[in-house]
């Protein structure tokens, strides 16, 4: 396969996959760290309360994408119509497009003009599921970009609140059969890396008894000013995959507080993947075209 494409194709997968404060924002966040602590019932309806949700937006993007020692750098195009569409197109060798893809709550349309796979696919989006074995839906394809929290049910008993310097921490819980895996509880976890020895028999024995979702321990940092979470940490036990987004910068606009800069990390069996990138511009409020002309030379794929 054209090294380039290696990059994309992967890449086009990890950012995908669901699995602040160093700028100069509007007003300044502070770094108080003697926040009060507060029930998961008002973190959770706070968080919800202060989304990022613009009807319309548009944002460019300066990115790279890392797979061990290699990386590749980019430039993106992004235009979202809340809950209805995203457009995205990639442009990693001197802004001369290579992909672009567009989703829909209930489609995927993808094409590729990189040398070698020239092709396109439109079909449905659980296409992206079965591509990438990871759940994947338009929110949580919007909720990264827009910076909300994707997975953060709307149910306070199912997470326990912390306090963690300026920000606020949610941590799902677990029962005793997934402590028992895990080898810590949900109470002492917070920051704490999970390391499972799959070597121990008894573990993989205890992990087969478990249902797939029963597993999967979230963890959301949220700003205890803004209500913006700061970075989500997802860890799938099972399929021994972790997944962790960190948005170290946000700006403050007119709909609100959002992802300057966002770096999504996944490691899985010992591979490291990468996605970072800053918004260069973003626009608010003014509606955009979603084109996405076939080319004569492009042929058609079932699948992606």
């Amino acid at each position: 396969m054209h090294r380039l494409s290696v990059y994309i194709v992967a890449l086009v997968e990890f950012m995908l996959l669901p699995f602040v404060l160093s700028c100069r924002p509007g007003r300044e966040i502070s770094a108080d760290a003697s926040i009060k602590k507060r029930p998961a019932r008002f973190i959770l309806d706070e968080c919800h309360r202060n989304e990022f949700v613009p009807d319309w937006c548009g944002m460019k993007l300066d990115a790279e994408f890392s797979a061990g020692q290699e990386s590749q750098s980019f430039k993106a195009t992004v235009r979202m119509r809340r809950d209805s569409i995203i457009w995205v197109s990639i442009a990693p060798l001197m802004g001369i497009e290579m992909i672009r893809l567009v989703v829909t709550p209930d489609s995927l349309k993808y094409l590729s003009k990189i040398p070698d796979q020239k092709f396109y696919y439109s079909g449905g989006i659980s296409e992206l599921s079965e591509k990438t074995g990871a759940d994947l839906s338009f929110d949580v394809i919007q909720n990264i970009l827009c910076g909300n929290a994707f997975g953060l049910e709307d149910d306070d008993m199912k997470f326990r609140s912390e306090t963690e310097a300026e920000n606020y921490l949610l941590i799902s819980k677990y029962k005793r059969k997934v402590r028992k895996v895990v080898g810590k509880d949900d109470r002492k976890l917070e920051s704490d890396s999970i390391n499972v020895d799959f070597n121990d028999p008894r573990v993989s024995k205890k992990i087969m008894r478990l249902s797939d979702d029963a597993i999967v321990i979230s963890r959301y940092w949220v700003n205890g000013e803004t209500y913006r979470i700061t970075k989500s940490v997802f860890d799938d036990i099972i399929h021994r995959r972790n997944f962790q987004i960190d948005y170290p910068s946000l700006e403050h606009s007119e709909k609100g507080w959002y992802p300057k800069q966002c770096i999504m990390k996944l490691n899985h069996e010992g591979k490291s993947l990468e996605v970072k990138y800053d918004v260069d511009r973003i626009s608010i409020g003014k509606p955009y075209d979603f084109p996405f002309e076939i080319s004569e030379d492009l042929i058609r794929r079932d699948t992606l």
